[in-house]
């Protein structure tokens, strides 16, 4: 696998997104809703990275196997955590 590929990635983030971001986390984090604004930053991350900027992984990775079977580790992990995150008593 191509290390340099991974240090090259520039991602776009739109800034209303991060606005939106900053404001939910905030506000979850205010009322000591930790769970939530977890789940938040977990779900917008993953958004961002493999959903949003997916054209531009495609152009710089290809029809790379490894980055489907990455994309899918990756958001069968973070539907486990935000779950398990629910479940788990404080």
């Amino acid at each position: 696998m191509n290390l340099q590929a991974f240090t090259s990635i520039e991602l776009i983030i739109p800034l209303w997104q991060l606005g939106l971001y900053a404001l939910l986390i905030s506000f979850f984090m205010l009322f000591s809703r930790d769970k939530h604004g977890i789940s938040i930053s977990l779900g917008l991350i993953f958004y961002w990275v493999f959903i949003y900027n997916q054209p531009r992984l495609k152009e710089l990775f290809g029809t790379s196997p490894a980055f489907m079977v990455n994309y899918l580790v990756c958001a069968t992990l973070l539907v486990f955590l935000i779950l398990i995150s629910f479940f788990v008593k404080e």
